[in-house]
């Protein structure tokens, strides 16, 4: 097996022509790569990861979500993990009970973050955020094989973040996943989100109903489509009216908070809230799911002492801030403050004055990551995101997607890289030397 330099000398030898090779491969699967198509950048080469930085990634999501198990006793503790703005909209006690069953036998979807510092022990990850959420593991196939054709070195090293899973693997995996119960009809499956098609993430919901069937796959729907007949959830397709069996929610807070009870009509509401209620569907992923495992709890992890890869981090509570204050602690150097429900680095601020925190947010220790990623425009810091599935009764790495920063900047989230503009950053997903 090749080094990770090794790897990256090769694929910078083969210069700007490989960079249009992946473009182009990307294009034909409907995938824009620069902002002038879709305001989406794919970083011009892929990160290479080293395969001890990601055993730790999957040793730690799976210390993560254990942690979460063992905290929640049944399924009210779970519907108390819900805000009360969205908690009779989207859940209810049967539906949390449920769930509450089936995570003491299989964990949810989970993203662990990461940059990648320098230590004596070489480049190690720093955790970022984690939620028990789905990202882009579908998407990611069609993006790795393109990188691995414009760039043939890279077929030496792993596409996924398992040992000894290839993309092949890795496909059935997934299908595996969202089809199960669905088998006679993946039609009756479906991908859930707040106006899907207008969603940044859409790729990810297309690739899912073409691993899934293409035009006989899981369906894609906003949820306020579900309309209930004969006592059970259905939506129309196909000229017809076909029942939903098995969903995968994409909702995050502000969708539900903000959005789909306030602008649905009252038959709606009232169906969207039997259907998230419903524990006769079987759910890949709930809005349960989402508040189950957030960066709100890494504080938690700190406290316990989990993972030595954990920044401190602490909650934001009435005592916190007292003592702050008492400290004379005006200015907030070397942390950072983060609300809790939001995502893609919305709020979030280096440096913080005191007067910014707010109660229920989270201070955590700035990382300083590694400029470890090489380009044909020199050096510059992924982050790393673990994409993980369940696979029996553990989190498997399905695959690593990547934001690239220029080496001197702070938020990582893909409106901010793409406005630097700096050459050699963008999204995409990682390769693994292990």
């Amino acid at each position: 097996m090749p080094t990770v330099a090794d790897l990256y000398a090769d694929v910078v030898t083969l210069g700007p022509e490989a960079t249009d090779r992946y473009y182009a491969c990307l294009r034909a699967k409907g995938i824009h790569p620069t902002p002038d198509e879709t305001g989406d950048l794919y970083a011009p080469n892929p990160v290479i990861v080293d395969g001890q930085a990601v055993r730790w990634l999957l040793h730690d999501v799976n210390l993560f979500a254990e942690h979460r198990r063992a905290a929640t006793r049944d399924g009210a503790d779970l519907l108390a993990l819900l805000p009360a703005e969205v908690r009779e909209g989207f859940a209810s006690p049967d539906v949390a009970d449920a769930l509450w069953a089936h995570l003491q036998v299989e964990p949810p979807l989970a993203q662990l973050d990461a940059f990648l510092v320098e230590t004596p022990d070489g480049l190690t990850p720093r955790y970022i955020e984690w939620q028990t959420f789905g990202a882009y593991a579908t998407l990611a196939r069609l993006a790795l094989a393109c990188a691995q054709d414009a760039w043939p070195p890279l077929q030496r090293a792993s596409a996924t973040a398992t040992p000894g899973w290839t993309l092949a693997d890795l496909d059935a995996k997934l299908r595996a996943l969202y089809m199960r119960g669905i088998e006679d009809d993946p039609r009756q499956g479906v991908v859930l989100d707040y106006r899907p098609l207008d969603q940044v993430t859409r790729r990810e919901f297309f690739a899912i109903q073409a691993l899934t069937g293409g035009e006989g796959g899981m369906g894609i729907l906003d949820p306020r489509e579900v309309v209930y007949r004969d006592g059970r959830p259905h939506y129309h397709r196909d000229g017809g009216w076909l029942p939903i069996r098995r969903a995968y929610s994409r909702l995050v807070h502000g969708d539900m908070a903000r959005r789909l009870l306030h602008e649905a009509t009252r038959d709606e509401a009232a169906a969207m809230r039997r259907f998230f209620g419903d524990a006769g569907v079987t759910w890949i992923s709930h809005p349960i799911h989402f508040y189950y495992g957030t960066k709100a709890h890494f504080a938690d992890f700190y406290a316990a002492g989990l993972s030595p890869r954990l920044p401190g981090t602490w909650a934001v509570t009435d005592e916190l801030l007292r003592d702050l204050r008492a400290e004379g602690r005006d200015a907030l150097g070397g942390l950072v403050y983060k609300p809790t429900t939001g995502h893609g680095g919305q709020a979030v601020e280096a440096d913080p004055l005191l007067a910014a925190l707010k109660v229920g947010g989270l201070l955590q220790e700035r990382i300083a990551p590694a400029a470890c990623h090489t380009t044909l425009y020199g050096s510059r810091a992924p982050e790393v995101r673990l994409m993980a599935i369940p696979d029996g009764r553990r989190l498997a790495g399905a695959a690593l997607f990547t934001r690239v920063m220029a080496a001197d900047a702070f938020k990582s989230n893909a409106g901010a890289i793409v406005a630097q503009g700096v050459a050699g950053t963008g999204e995409g997903y990682a390769f693994t030397v292990w």
